[in-house]
């Protein structure tokens, strides 16, 4: 027997603009700096959840405003030591504007919502190459992925934390046998801050939700042969 179904409409527009400008000089410093720039609309025009009850909907647009400044610093030390450095500043607007019915009957809304995220970002790697064939690497980096509100429901809506990552990674890469045989191996351990999970809430209709869960860490090997 059906027991509910969703009746979704979805009117999205998306706007990104990338510009970079890169060093072409010869000599051991060469650099990157760069701007990006992402408007993002997804609203639900409606989501209706149909059960054996009154339909209900939800009229949600949320919205993102997002720019970020970035640079990178690479130097080469010579005798196959190269080291890369990396800054980037991200800010990003999230809003949410919507209401929230129940057989054509407004229950919640309207919500106008906005918070602005911003956080500085980087890396360092370093690599040495033993010749023409052989390199290895040590790499660190933090990531930042903003905060946002669910679209699924407009009551008792507060932001969800942003999530940050710290990501260490060493590796190898290296060509063997005439070049027919190339091996890349790689050992890495994440350590998230507020991960962003999705989990079902019966509260909200049982849909997916988002929310901050808390730390996480990942450990891991990855290795590919090819011939």
């Amino acid at each position: 027997a059906p027991v509910f179904a969703f009746d979704e409409v979805d009117h999205s527009t998306t706007y990104t603009q990338e510009l970079q400008l890169l060093s072409t000089w010869k000599g051991p410093l060469q650099w990157i700096l760069g701007a990006y720039y992402i408007f993002d609309k997804e609203p639900y025009d409606p989501l209706d959840l149909v059960t054996t009850g009154p339909p209900a909907g939800v009229y949600v647009t949320p919205k993102t405003n997002a720019g970020a400044v970035f640079g990178d610093l690479i130097y080469d030390f010579g005798e196959g030591n190269k080291l890369t450095g990396g800054l980037r500043y991200s800010v990003e607007r999230r809003e949410m504007a919507g209401t929230e019915s129940v057989g054509g009957t407004v229950i919640a809304g309207p919500v106008n919502l906005e918070h602005t995220f911003d956080k500085p970002t980087w890396r360092a790697i370093f690599e040495h190459a033993f010749n023409s064939d052989v390199m290895a690497y040590a790499s660190y980096n933090r990531g930042f992925k903003s905060g946002a509100y669910n679209s699924t429901s407009v009551v008792n809506q507060a932001p969800i934390a942003p999530e940050v990552l710290d990501a260490y990674e060493i590796g190898l890469k290296a060509l063997t046998l005439n070049h027919q045989l190339e091996f890349n191996g790689a050992a890495y351990f994440y350590n998230y801050s507020n991960i962003q999970v999705q989990r079902v809430d019966p509260s909200v209709s049982s849909a997916a939700i988002l929310e901050a869960a808390g730390k996480a860490r990942l450990y891991g090997f990855d290795g590919d042969l090819v011939y």
